[in-house]
């Protein structure tokens, strides 16, 4: 009985451990700095709505999902100079900040890292479609781009967002995750490493990738 009620403990503090990581109420406001959003202050209390996207939106104009709007702050203080926006439940980050793309995405894994989905991050140089396809077809594809999002993952504190890999993922994702009869991350780390062929380490690592990603949304 003694060992029964220990394993229910042990059992019940990993949900609530689980819970957390996934789902962490921050406080609601605007958050101006990368200081306020570690001690989860926010120092503007302001009406502010939450509004996401239309396809067309993002076909034309690129960015992520959301977009803020305030009857009494300035356009120019929620666009360019917030880091991130709590309304009570879930928390946005300003991708102009993270990612240096407009408008903001939304947490959806919390903890030591802020994991979100966002459009092509602009901070890596990646964002060539225009040079690659010339003017009509850089629209076109562009256009079809917008659409697309990645997963980003940002250490709490820092103030720029990394692509997910499988490093970030052995530090965020628990350890029955990692490690079971099915999975062992850090071996499977070790393999991509010693793929020479560029082509094959990126097969593999999108393979891995696509093994390991929803696991975080769990």
């Amino acid at each position: 009985m003694k060992y029964f009620v220990v394993f229910l403990v042990a059992v019940a503090a990993l949900t609530v451990t689980n819970s957390a990581m996934a789902q962490q109420k921050y406080p609601k406001g605007l958050y101006m700095s990368i200081d306020e959003l570690v001690n989860q202050t926010p120092s503007i209390h302001d009406e502010i709505e939450i509004i996401t996207r239309t396809n067309f939106d993002l076909a034309m104009n690129g960015g992520n999902d959301y977009e803020l709007k305030s009857p009494t702050l300035d356009k120019k203080i929620i666009k360019r100079k917030a880091v991130a926006f709590s309304d009570g439940d879930t928390l946005y980050l300003n991708g102009k900040q993270f990612i240096s793309q407009p408008w903001y995405a939304k947490v959806y894994r919390y903890g030591d890292y802020l994991v979100f989905d966002g459009c092509l991050s602009n901070n890596t140089g990646d964002v060539v479609a225009g040079v690659l396809f010339g003017a009509i077809g850089g629209a076109v594809a562009g256009a079809k781009s917008a659409h697309k999002r990645y997963t980003y993952a940002v250490k709490l504190g820092d103030s720029e967002a990394s692509s997910i890999n499988l490093d970030i993922l052995s530090k965020i994702l628990p350890d029955s995750v990692k490690k079971n009869d099915e999975n062992d991350i850090e071996k499977e780390k070790a393999l991509l490493e010693s793929i020479q062929d560029k082509k094959q380490k990126r097969k593999t690592n999108a393979m891995l990738l696509e093994k390991y990603l929803p696991y975080l949304r769990e």
